[in-house]
């Protein structure tokens, strides 16, 4: 078996599940995004 599989087979799991979805870690320095931020740029694309 590569290294690579057993890496992957050996990573760690997520630290919460949210409706059967992994949660990814967040990041502090990344800013939070409001709703109101997504509509705005979902409303100027073409």
């Amino acid at each position: 078996m590569s290294d690579l599989a057993r890496r992957v087979l050996h990573r760690p799991r997520a630290l919460a599940v949210r409706n059967g979805v992994p949660l990814l870690p967040m990041n502090d320095r990344k800013a939070v995004v409001a709703s109101e931020t997504v509509n705005a740029l979902r409303d100027a694309l073409p």
